[in-house]
């Protein structure tokens, strides 16, 4: 998606792979290279998908939202000592593609993952801290207390779009049945 027109005719020359191809017409008989570029085309069946998803995009996010806002308003009064949850951001729009709570040792977290699989229910924790990475070493070299509790803790719960209400039911009621 291009949102200023004077980029269309460069953007059509670095999709096709650096050459002015696209621009052929009866009287050029040959195309030659004008610009870096590479093959960034979709291929159809997962462009295909992606428009069918962008299609569907609202109803989408607004299935996302709603899972969000149950989970939000189920697990808002337990902010305990086990865990606690990130209120929501009202300077922001939210994309509702996680929904995380945050246990405040690693133990815990460890301890309530097993007891969500043996459930049948995958939880998982997050990306891990790009400043303890080897790649993110070579920038930073310092301990970010704050940015590893919150990863020791922070586990996802199941959110997308196909998920049943029977299946948020089932979720959260086992993970009261934890916390209890």
């Amino acid at each position: 998606m291009i949102n200023n027109s004077k980029y269309i005719k460069r953007a059509k020359i670095l999709l096709d792979k650096g050459t002015d191809r696209v621009f052929m017409n009866d009287k050029k008989k040959y195309y030659s290279w004008k610009d870096i570029g590479s093959e960034f085309r979709s291929a159809e069946l997962p462009a295909a998908l992606l428009f069918s998803q962008l299609m569907k995009s609202e109803s989408i996010q607004l299935k996302r939202q709603k899972l969000w806002n149950y989970y939000y308003k189920k697990f808002i009064r337990f902010n305990n000592e086990y865990f606690y949850i990130l209120k929501k951001n009202t300077f922001n729009k939210s994309a509702h593609h996680t929904f995380v709570i945050i246990f405040k040792k690693l133990s815990l977290r460890e301890k309530f993952i097993r007891h969500m699989k043996k459930k049948g229910i995958s939880c998982y924790f997050h990306y891990y801290p790009l400043h303890l990475s080897s790649f993110g070493k070579k920038f930073i070299n310092k301990k970010l207390t704050n940015t590893e509790q919150i990863y020791n803790g922070l586990v996802r719960l199941p959110l997308y779009p196909g998920l049943k209400d029977s299946e948020i039911k089932r979720i959260v009621f086992e993970i009261e049945k934890f916390i209890k």
